[in-house]
């Protein structure tokens, strides 16, 4: 999206983008989605992925979507080049800032 030319670095512009995708598309279609920075610039038409937080999109983006309910049971697939993903996963289970009800899964869980 961000290649595209869909701004998604600030809240603002990730409530603006996923509105436009609701009402065009429909949150009930989205049945997944693949999570990576970028180490492109916005709207370079290049899916070229980096690690969460070490590209041009930043991590708003990413505290909008582990927050928002429209992707909180669908898979979120972690598509980045470094192979980090226990750090990554706990990196964005620390964005969650929603009721605390839930049980976060440890570090080992993640990895098994």
């Amino acid at each position: 999206m961000f290649a595209a030319g869909y701004d998604l670095r600030t809240q603002e512009g990730c409530k603006k983008v996923f509105d436009e995708f609701d009402q065009i598309v429909g949150f009930k279609y989205l049945k997944g989605m693949h999570l990576n920075d970028s180490k492109e610039k916005l709207g370079s038409k290049k899916d070229r992925h980096e690690n969460i937080g070490k590209g041009h999109l930043g991590l708003e983006v990413f505290k909008y979507i582990v927050n928002n309910p429209n992707f909180r049971n669908i898979p979120l697939i972690l598509e980045t080049p470094d192979g980090n993903y226990v750090e990554e996963i706990a990196q964005l289970y620390d964005m969650y800032t929603g009721e605390e009800d839930e049980v976060k899964p440890s570090s080992s869980e993640i990895s098994d």
